[in-house]
């Protein structure tokens, strides 16, 4: 057998098993030229909303590393994602799912051979609030089959957090004034309405822009909201989506209940989830 044979087929077959398992649960595959720098598959989900090049890295046995190449430390993209691969003979393999940027925050040069710790990955994915019990990760992608829209990226949640000490401010004091209400010489009145800080508007902005407000039944989705608004730890521990979806509620829910945006920004609450936010992307950004 020539030289780098047996690494090559244990590329090749870690490649096609991480295929394998992505159109399994719903993705649309296609592997690329073995030439190509970066990306052995190109992932999008059904309705195409969303691309990924993914670099699949692969162990021909359980290791707690891979040889994550010279340029992880370079490649950091929030569509691009690494997927480590351990072999376990006829067994299923072990799968690691890991964004590129928390590769190139977390590689590590050793005598010349660039190494991604297990363990920083399973450190990640343990940060998310995901429910996946095997811990791989596999969520990065995103639900297939879901209806909501692409999530926001970590560079989004970046973005949003500039808002944060501008929330920290106003969490435990009245936050909404009250316009309107007068009565004309007409005999007509004018029905009171909330009036937020300039920031907080644009907050709500800024939420739209950055794809913070989904689409979705967040009517038929309140009774798990108030299980979040009332229960801190179980906020603390939230996903993405579930802190998106709650941002989503709050400002829908403002337009049928004047003032009730100010109200959960005065109680705290916006607070905890920006707060929430801020370790998702801590995590993220390494």
């Amino acid at each position: 057998m020539r030289p780098g044979h047996k690494s090559h087929k244990t590329g090749m077959l870690g490649v096609y098993l991480t295929a394998a398992e992505l159109t399994t649960r719903g993705f649309i595959v296609s592997p690329t030229s073995r030439s190509a720098v970066g990306a052995d598959l190109l992932v999008t989900d059904p309705r195409c909303r969303t691309a990924w090049s993914v670099q699949v890295k692969t162990q021909a046995a359980s290791a707690n590393y891979w040889l994550a190449g010279k340029n992880a430390q370079k490649l950091n993209s929030p569509s691009h994602v690494y997927v480590f691969v351990n072999l376990r003979g006829m067994e299923r393999p072990e799968y690691l799912v890991v964004p590129s940027s928390v590769v190139a925050a977390h590689t590590y040069d050793d005598k010349g051979f660039y190494c991604f710790d297990r363990a920083e990955g399973k450190s990640f994915i343990g940060t998310q609030g995901w429910h996946d019990q095997a811990e791989e990760g596999w969520e990065v992608f995103g639900d297939p089959k879901s209806d909501l829209d692409p999530l926001p990226s970590y560079r989004d949640l970046k973005a949003v957090l500039n808002f944060l000490p501008t929330i920290e401010r106003l969490s435990g004091r009245e936050v909404t004034s009250w316009d309107g209400g007068e009565k004309h010489p007409d005999g007509t009145l004018t029905f009171p309405y909330a009036v937020y800080p300039e920031l907080v508007d644009i907050l709500v902005q800024t939420l739209y822009a950055l794809g913070f407000i989904i689409n979705f039944d967040w009517m038929g989705w309140w009774r798990d909201a108030e299980t979040y608004i009332q229960n801190g730890e179980l906020l603390r521990n939230a996903s993405l989506e579930i802190c998106v979806k709650l941002l989503t509620g709050h400002v829908r829910n403002d337009r049928f209940f004047d003032g009730h945006l100010g109200q959960v920004i005065s109680s705290g609450h916006i607070l905890a989830i920006l707060r929430r936010l801020e370790s998702i992307q801590a995590a993220y950004h390494g």
